[in-house]
């Protein structure tokens, strides 16, 4: 790999001002990219499930106007990423 593409790449992977819609591709193109390699052992299962659930608790957080029953999704999201990411760290 060339230096310029690693630093373009380094530049990209740690720009502080992604849009909502930057790291939700982005999200979605580590699942559609790891699914078939990494799906195989329970542990990069766990890591695709927590990628997602970030994703998804991203998706809500970012919404520009929030109702009870986003509120709520966003909670049970958020419940649901806070008991995967327990499960790993056992």
């Amino acid at each position: 790999m060339a230096t310029s593409s690693r630093t373009s790449l380094r530049s990209a992977l740690y720009h502080q001002n992604w849009d909502l819609q930057t790291v939700l591709a982005f999200f979605q193109v580590i699942l559609f990219a790891t699914h078939n390699v990494l799906y195989a052992d329970r542990n990069t299962r766990l890591l695709l499930r927590c990628i997602r659930s970030k994703a998804v608790l991203c998706m809500w957080v970012g919404l520009e106007v929030h109702t009870d029953k986003t509120i709520a999704a966003g909670r049970q999201e958020l419940n649901k990423f806070s008991s995967l990411v327990a499960v790993s760290t056992r």
